[in-house]
């Protein structure tokens, strides 16, 4: 994006209450009502074509307005390939071009004002909110989570979901799939015969583009304002020199101190899986010939299967329920009201806990809860730091300055315990894990921040039941650790916590034997599991992950396959590390050359989860050497048909149906067979 800075921190307020103003002045003096409109409608009137005058092409939208007697113009690029879809407008010297070759091959739209907006969501609101005032419809579009309720006035009305006023129930649950036909219906409504409109919300996001005839809405953003950026780290000085001070301090420095016992262990595990990693991907070999048949064999003895995983793994199963939240429309909202409705302690603990706009929403609902319940937060600062530096895919809320450091954050302010994880000899805590009140609890792949709420796909489950008492044993051993006693810390805390915890939570209705398994560098359940359900599974392997570098895992897959069984692999085509998405690229003709079914889907998948014949396995652990043989990490297993064909039906084949089979390798792919192993080998050591 080009432009100054000055022009990104002037245009966008500026253009707002330009609008607002032009909008009711539009109002003030209108004629006449719009044909079959109600006494309501007459408030819905478009701003002035001189003001702002919007142009819409296929794949863009283009916009021109007023701005200190001369004209702007900006380029507005509309997702098409997203239900939900979010952009953000762009000020470039090139939208001044677009726009005048618009103006022949472009349809000129409406445009409606901030009070055309509310004219609307009043409408609707009106639709949705139920009859009493202690319940509330949750609606998740946008990227945003809206209760629509009433007020003491009996109004009904949107309100964000970190806002929900105290003892409102939740008794509904709406998508954008369910809450954009009663937008379209409702302009239709007050708009007879109305095409596509551009309205002004007069707040975030800057504008929506409903079309009523799809229906179809989307969300448009103002650009966030630029801030003085280095040239190399690609952030503010503030922020770049304090982020490393505290993240070379806390989980650096201070913490190779605090923990000399387990920084040994990892810096020798590191090495020696580094070295055993390098070895194996130059002297494995693969099978040669075509792969034979899907067999029709009968799967694994689950019972028999269990019994050995009772060997292998540290940690017997616990009766508890699961449920699944794919996706940050589900998990997000379901988290906010776990935190409103905490009674006496949140206990997260995460890889990472980001700086834009929706992390710091969450940040400051938990500095206004730390105030009346316990909160304890343990995050990775050095991952969080990174994070920082990035922006996500979708857009910030304009005027959005991200904290220098999310630890100091979260302190400021607010009774929250913030304990950063150690770095043992760049080892790593990947475990996402969370824990409300001691009864309710949610684990695997995502982290805070806006990638995981409104940019990739992604999954947590929901667990209820004993297995919360397991989580809360390794979240109090992990915060010893990261306390100021360090590994002594964490011996202590091992003397104090026991298994028997966990069998005084009573069972919920509808529970189900779940296997916690952990990862660490001095012990894998996690990778001990995997690889001996790779090696029994006798009719089907799914697995989806967007990192799988480990050549032994690999071989595994496809030693399967050569068994006869249906070996099936989904990765995202998109990927946040470009070593891991040159890797694929290498991967993929390798696997399809084996007779491994791929998939792609069209976004960044973050998914970690495999199904074996009916085994599921899922958590936070990804399929790589630092997963497998370093880092914590935190993952449960099991077996429960009904459970497991949840895991089947929701994820798997639905990821399957909207994502891409791949029948030959894509012209991008990595064809020359020694590239392709060089990147595998580099990528190995991740």
């Amino acid at each position: 994006m080009n432009g100054s800075t000055s022009f990104f921190a002037a245009v966008i307020p500026r253009l707002l209450v330009l609008t607002a103003a032009a909008c009711m002045a539009g109002l003030t003096a209108c004629r006449a009502p719009l044909p079959g409109a109600s006494r309501e409608a007459d408030e819905l009137r478009a701003v002035e074509e001189t003001r702002i005058v919007a142009l819409h092409e296929e794949a863009r939208l283009l916009l021109r307005f007023r701005l200190k007697g001369r004209d702007a113009y900006a380029a507005v690029p509309l997702v098409t390939d997203s239900t939900d879809p979010l952009t953000a407008m762009e000020f470039n010297s090139g939208a001044r071009d677009a726009f005048m070759a618009g103006r022949k091959s472009g349809t000129s739209l409406p445009v409606l004002g901030p009070a055309a907006w509310r004219v609307l969501s009043r409408s609707v609101a009106v639709e949705l909110a139920p009859a009493s005032g202690r319940e509330g419809t949750l609606v998740t579009a946008g990227g945003h989570e809206l209760v629509v309720c009433r007020d003491t006035a009996g109004k009904a009305v949107f309100m964000p979901l970190t806002q929900r006023p105290q003892g409102l129930k939740i008794t509904r649950r709406l998508g954008a799939d369910e809450l954009v036909p009663r937008l379209a219906a409702a302009l239709t409504r007050l708009h007879p015969g109305s095409g596509p409109a551009l309205i002004l919300t007069g707040r975030e996001p800057a504008m929506l583009l409903l079309d009523p005839r799809a229906p179809r809405l989307t969300f448009i953003s103002a650009p966030p304002e630029q801030t003085l950026k280095l040239p190399i780290l690609g952030h503010s000085p503030d922020v770049t020199v304090r982020g490393i001070l505290s993240v070379g301090l806390r989980t650096g420095a201070l913490a190779t101190l605090k923990n000399p016992v387990t920084t040994a262990f990892h810096g020798s595990a590191n090495l020696v899986s580094m070295a055993d990693a390098a070895l194996h991907g130059v002297f494995s070999t693969l099978p040669a010939g075509p792969p034979p048949p899907v067999s029709n064999s009968p799967p694994m003895d689950m019972e028999a299967w269990e019994r050995h995983l009772d060997k292998i793994c540290g940690d017997a199963r616990l009766p508890s329920a699961v449920k699944l939240r794919i996706g940050g429309d589900q998990f997000f909202p379901d988290f906010i009201q776990g935190i409103q409705e905490a009674r006496s302690s949140i206990d997260i603990m995460l890889y990472i806990f980001d700086t834009d706009d929706y992390a710091i929403q969450i940040a400051d609902l938990l500095k206004q809860r730390s105030q009346e319940v316990r909160v304890r937060v343990m995050i990775d600062e050095a991952a969080s730091y990174q994070s920082s530096l990035l922006d996500p895919q979708s857009p910030q809320a304009a005027g959005h300055r991200p904290p220098a450091s999310i630890v100091d954050y979260l302190r400021r302010g607010s009774k929250i315990e913030v304990r950063p994880m150690a770095m043992p000899a760049l080892s790593a805590t990947h475990t996402k894990m969370i824990i409300i009140d001691g009864s309710r609890g949610w684990l695997g792949g995502m982290n805070i921040g806006r990638e995981y709420r409104c940019d990739w796909h992604d999954m947590m489950t929901e667990v209820n039941g004993p297995l919360i008492g397991w989580m809360q044993r390794s979240f109090a051993r992990s915060w010893a650790h990261n306390g100021w006693l360090g590994d002594f810390g964490e011996l202590l805390a091992r003397t104090r916590t026991s298994k028997a915890a966990a069998t005084r939570i009573p069972v919920p209705a509808g529970a189900v034997p779940v296997r916690p398994l952990r990862g660490s560098a001095i012990h894998s359940d996690i990778r001990e599991s995997q690889f001996a359900a790779l090696r029994n599974a006798r009719q089907a392997v799914w697995v989806q992950n967007a990192y799988i570098t480990d050549s032994r895992y690999i071989a595994a897959l496809i030693a399967a396959r050569y068994r006869g069984v249906d070996v099936r692999v989904i990765m995202p085509n998109e990927n946040d590390s470009p070593l891991m998405k040159a890797n694929n690229k290498a991967l993929i003709p390798q696997l399809l050359r084996h007779g491994v079914r791929v998939w792609v889907l069209p976004e960044m998948s973050h998914v970690k989860a495999a199904l074996y014949d009916g085994w599921a396995c899922t958590g936070s652990c990804n399929y790589d050497r630092l997963s497998f043989r370093v880092n914590q990490e935190f993952n449960i297993g099991y077996s429960d048909p009904a459970a497991v064909d949840a895991l089947r039906r929701d994820l798997f084949l639905r990821d399957m149906a909207r994502g891409k089979e791949l029948t030959a390798p894509p012209p991008d792919s990595i064809a020359s067979q020694f590239t392709a192993a060089l990147m595998q080998l580099l990528a190995g050591q991740f």
